[in-house]
């Protein structure tokens, strides 16, 4: 019988995905995204990250963030607003956070101020909204209009399901 993936310290937690298939794609501005992902236990994060593929225009920002979620996986109230990474830097952009949270479902929240910032996200995951059949992408969280500030609390009300996995978690601890 296979075993179940036991994460390490210096590992990214990501949301779940079936298989690595990565893509990049502009992300709109004044939308906040989320992630759905899935903590099996309790986990104490230390970094918060984000990939730039292509740079923005100048002035671009990405804030990142963590929402709970409610039983229909709607982000619900604001658990992190991490602040900011300068979306004119291709690299991976990671924010120092001391975050612990315990076993349950959560949202990777973006928020950009420039629609021209090329993120690398992940496709083919997995998440309890199902599926999209005629093009094949899994509903992988939330997508709704906020003007770019501080993560707002609770999560906007009224978005649309979308398909693209962004951001990750670094385990700094199990618990």
């Amino acid at each position: 019988m296979p075993q179940a993936y036991e994460p390490r310290v210096g590992d990214f937690i990501l949301p779940p995905e079936v298989q690595h298939t990565f893509t990049s794609a502009v992300q709109p501005a004044d939308q906040i995204v989320t992630s759905l992902f899935l903590l099996q236990r309790r986990m104490r994060f230390d970094q918060i990250a984000i990939r730039v593929d292509a740079a923005g225009a100048g002035g671009a920002l990405c804030r990142l963030g963590l929402y709970n979620v409610d039983e229909d996986y709607y982000p619900s109230t604001l658990i992190l607003d991490a602040g900011t990474i300068d979306g004119t830097v291709v690299a991976n952009n990671v924010i120092i956070i001391d975050e612990t949270l315990d076993r349950g479902w959560y949202a990777l929240a973006i928020l950009t101020n420039d629609a021209t910032i090329q993120f690398r996200y992940r496709t083919t995951s997995i998440s309890p909204l199902g599926g999209i059949s005629a093009t094949s992408v899994v509903n992988a969280g939330w997508l709704v209009a906020s003007a770019f500030a501080a993560l707002p609390d609770p999560h906007p009300a009224g978005g649309n399901i979308q398909g693209r996995r962004y951001g990750g978690l670094r385990l700094a601890e199990l618990l």
